[in-house]
């Protein structure tokens, strides 16, 4: 209708390359990118100029789309307890969508905590049982999520040695966890 491709008409649109940092109008810093390589590349990728026609009068085939997705942005909020039966319950105001998160948030704190992976219990979710969160949104829940699991555990992880080197009388530089074998 106007004469102009499609991609064409997105690449004028673009932020250049060297404009960046980029101050959205919303007030989100954009650090860095190349947005018309991007687009390049998908137009050669694809076979854009093949699979387009114009058809009594309508431009027809493969469309395109820029999409930045903002990520790894808010808060979220982590608890971790001892069960009486040794397990660990680590709670998260993020949730999971069935993307695996439960998997990586139960490594995370495995790994902080030395124990093995089937002894953490993830709770999300729940707002009875977990503590406050952001939820799930953008590819932020293992980023923000898994982080705040792992400053809890980590401060859980100094709060047993302390408590451990109390009961052992013995300085906590000298207690460790460690998986058992």
């Amino acid at each position: 209708l106007l004469g102009i491709d499609p991609l064409d008409l997105r690449r004028r649109n673009l932020i250049a390359s060297d404009d960046f940092p980029w101050r959205t109008p919303t007030g989100e810093r954009l650090d860095s990118g190349d947005y018309v390589g991007l687009l390049d590349m998908a137009r050669e990728n694809s076979d854009y100029d093949r699979h387009v026609a114009v058809e009594n009068g309508r431009l027809v085939g493969r469309g395109a789309a820029i999409y930045t997705e903002p990520c790894g942005h808010g808060w979220e909020s982590a608890e971790i307890y001892i069960l009486r039966d040794g397990r660990i319950r680590a709670a998260t105001g993020s949730s999971a969508q069935g993307q695996g998160r439960v998997t990586s948030y139960r490594q995370i704190v495995a790994d902080v905590l030395r124990q093995r992976p089937q002894t953490i219990l993830i709770d999300h979710g729940d707002t009875g049982t977990c503590p406050p969160g952001i939820g799930a949104l953008a590819s932020r829940s293992t980023a923000i999520g898994g982080s705040a699991l792992c400053q809890a555990a980590e401060q859980f992880r100094e709060k047993a040695r302390r408590c451990a080197a109390r009961l052992l009388q013995a300085g906590a530089e000298h207690v460790a966890s460690e998986i058992d074998d």
